[in-house]
């Protein structure tokens, strides 16, 4: 930097932050914590504190506005609205972990611990489930060819959109 950086603000979370924070475009941060999402507006006011479970991935946004944020180790996901008011509690069958991937027509990607790969439009009904050939390793990633791309096992694997497996390479 081009001069020592100040500290502008700091908020106590509740719980360790897990996680990077994710940035709305209206400048609220949400920070993924031991026990759940935080809001924080721009000038470092706590906007909303939601107990949720531990949080520890970066929570997603999407096209819409709206965050994600998947409670680790349980099947229990978020979507809330930039205020911190649940728009959408989504059951999956079995816990994940992760970032979810939100594509850009407001479906979202995650990895379960069941070993699978799921996506649900954006209403939360489940689209696909295909399964992996061991827990997930990393976040899911969208490719230039809007292919879905996840390690599990000692893979990569490239889905399509639609949860086909189209290829794989040992890693």
């Amino acid at each position: 930097p081009r001069r020592v950086p100040q500290k502008v603000f700091e908020v106590p979370v509740r719980g360790a932050m897990l996680a990077s924070p994710a940035v709305h475009e209206n400048g609220t941060i949400f920070v993924g914590s031991g026990t759940g999402l935080t809001g924080i507006t721009p000038s470092g006011e706590v906007l909303f504190q939601l107990r949720i479970g531990a949080v520890t991935a970066t929570p997603s946004i999407t096209p819409e506005g709206h965050v994600l944020a998947q409670a680790a180790h349980t099947p229990l996901v978020v979507r809330v609205d930039p205020s911190g008011a649940v728009l959408e509690q989504l059951r999956m069958r079995m816990g994940g972990h992760g970032s979810p991937l939100v594509l850009p027509d407001g479906s979202f990607v995650l990895t379960a611990l069941d070993q699978s790969l799921q996506r649900f439009d954006g209403t939360g009904s489940l689209m696909f489930r295909a399964a992996l050939p061991g827990v997930a390793t990393s976040d899911v990633a969208l490719t230039e060819a809007d292919e879905l791309v996840v390690a599990a096992g000692a893979e990569l694997l490239y889905f399509s959109s639609r949860g086909e497996l189209r290829s794989r390479t040992s890693v």
